[in-house]
């Protein structure tokens, strides 16, 4: 019997692991077309595991982009929401325009923070598109303290 379950835990694992190949080979990243420019997350107040993630989005392509998601290790999830807060599945980015990721607009949250963020801190960001294709970014992390208050 303990023969039996090591084959097919050999066996789940090895099909695990020829998935996850598959998932990597089929994902490319995004080249030239899109450019992704001033990427901050607002430092959440203590406590709170979630951030609300800003940035410009340029597609620079004659084809419309459709963003559906977001991912980094340094949090559990990712939500692409409305102006509203209400979560959308995705965004379209028109071709030859720009997409504001920010307050007042679309926007992505990180939620289940696994670490306190500091203001200043850089984090590693991957943003997904339609057709399984991919754009890393960095984002710097931005307190509401760090800005000028008039």
């Amino acid at each position: 019997m303990r023969v039996h379950l090591i084959r097919c835990g050999c066996l789940i694992l090895g099909m695990s692991l020829g998935l996850l190949a598959v998932a990597q080979t089929d994902t490319s990243v995004l080249e030239a077309p899109v450019s992704i420019q001033q990427v901050q997350l607002l430092v959440p107040f203590a406590g709170v595991d979630e951030a609300p993630i800003y940035a410009t989005i340029i597609n620079k392509s004659d084809k419309a982009l459709t963003l559906n998601g977001a991912h980094g290790g340094w949090a559990a999830q990712f939500e692409l929401l409305d102006s509203k807060s209400v979560p959308v599945k995705n965004v379209l980015i028109a071709a030859h325009s720009t997409l504001q990721l920010g307050k007042g607009a679309y926007y992505l949250r990180a939620k289940g923070l696994k670490n306190t963020i500091r203001s200043g801190e850089q984090l590693h960001l991957t943003l997904s598109f339609e057709g399984n294709t991919v754009k890393e970014c960095s984002l710097k992390a931005v307190s509401a303290y760090d800005q000028p208050h008039h």
